[in-house]
């Protein structure tokens, strides 16, 4: 039985869920916070907790009035990838064996450092169950 729910995409991940029960239990789950640093010129991991993420994308607040640098945990002005637009990351596959995803990232292995006190991203992230 194939149902449409909402757009083509939706449309594909149930008519495949509902097609295995193996791949039904392997799908998607999206997560999302927002990473502020309390101090500008500290570097911060953009996640002590989320770890395993098979893509993310970090994008400025909204709020922001500086700069947001991207990096390691290293980064600062000097070193860091300036994001001024959303900066997204994701592990290579190939989605229609849903077994390929083998590159995972730590969000615990970013970091981001920023020009004015208590600015930050949003972050976005996907992780393969």
């Amino acid at each position: 039985m194939f149902k449409t729910l909402r757009g083509p995409l939706v449309a594909i991940v149930v008519s495949i869920a509902m097609a295995s029960p193996l791949l039904a239990a392997r799908l998607f789950s999206p997560g999302n916070f927002t990473k502020t640093v309390t101090t500008a010129g500290t570097a911060e991991a953009l996640s002590t907790t989320v770890a395993d993420v098979t893509g993310f994308c970090v994008q400025p607040l909204s709020s922001n009035t500086g700069i947001v640098y991207l990096g390691d945990s290293a980064v600062d002005s000097t070193n860091g990838y300036v994001i001024d637009s959303p900066f997204c990351r994701s592990a290579g596959h190939a989605p229609q064996t849903f077994e390929s995803y083998k590159d995972r990232f730590s969000l615990g292995e970013w970091f981001i450092d920023v020009s004015v006190n208590g600015e930050g991203v949003l972050v976005i992230y996907d992780t393969f169950n």
